[in-house]
């Protein structure tokens, strides 16, 4: 993961076909307004794509993942105005789960992690 002006992004050196990513360090929410995700997914079935993060106060935010794509796709999420999303927030976690904001699911279909960028951008620029 590399952080450049207060942007994160994660490009694996291969792609990620766990459906958990967790980052310990923490990001500035004033620098990153939202989260793109870019990934590929390689299941039959609907499920979610989750971002949390570890705040008493947090609000999970998912958005489903069409069975339906072929190759990768970015999915941009809007973190700002979310409740316990402020100051610098750590132990943040992306998964891909059965059902939307369910927390404990364990995942044996096919995903690939390409990037995950945090920045202020509504839609990711390459």
């Amino acid at each position: 993961m590399v952080v450049s002006d207060g942007i994160l992004t994660y490009t694996p050196v291969t792609p990620t076909v766990n459906g958990n990513i967790q980052y310990h360090k923490g990001i500035n929410a004033k620098k990153a307004d939202y989260i793109h995700v870019v990934l590929n997914s390689h299941s039959k079935n609907t499920v979610w794509l989750t971002v949390e993060f570890r705040n008493p106060d947090a609000v999970l935010n998912s958005v489903p993942i069409d069975p339906d794509t072929e190759g990768f796709v970015t999915y941009d999420i809007k973190l700002a105005g979310k409740k316990g999303w402020s100051g610098v927030v750590e132990d943040i976690r992306v998964r891909v789960s059965t059902k939307n904001k369910e927390i404990f699911t364990n995942i044996k279909d096919y995903y690939e992690f390409d990037r995950i960028v945090f920045d202020n951008n509504p839609t990711l620029e390459n």
